[in-house]
């Protein structure tokens, strides 16, 4: 006869999932225009995420006796794009995480300390394409 025993390193009924806020949003606006006869975008964006605990294991403590269920705090990101293009070409200009918000990702016990994920800083870039064969 086969006995098996399992042990769930896990929350109470009802408690938070790891890595899930809340409450999370989303949003984005765009307007495309006319610019001296080129057609032309402006586009921004923003993402909110409430705070969300990095493990649902709370049973488990690190080497100063405090859980490695760590609080990941609430954070939001700007995004922004303008583009201006005419007939096979296109310049865009891009920057992601404007405000150069640090975000905690995630966060993990490693050895002897707390090891944390972070976003990508400010990233700011030029695009140029040409689209071959077009009129």
């Amino acid at each position: 006869m086969a006995r098996f025993t399992f042990r769930i390193q896990g929350g109470s009924l009802g408690s938070p999932l790891a890595g899930a806020p809340p409450f999370q949003a989303y949003i984005r606006a765009c307007d495309e225009f006319t610019f001296h006869d080129h057609h032309s975008f402006a586009q921004i964006g923003a993402v909110h995420r409430g705070h969300s605990l990095a493990t649902t294991n709370r049973l488990t403590l690190n080497v100063h006796g405090n859980s490695i269920a760590y609080d990941l705090p609430a954070f939001t990101t700007c995004d922004g794009s303008l583009g201006i293009g005419r007939d096979a070409w296109l310049v865009q200009l891009h920057s992601e995480n404007l405000t150069d918000t640090r975000a905690e990702l995630f966060a993990n016990y490693a050895q002897y300390y707390k090891a944390i994920t972070v976003g990508r800083p400010r990233t700011v870039g030029l695009r140029f394409s040409y689209t071959l064969g077009a009129r």
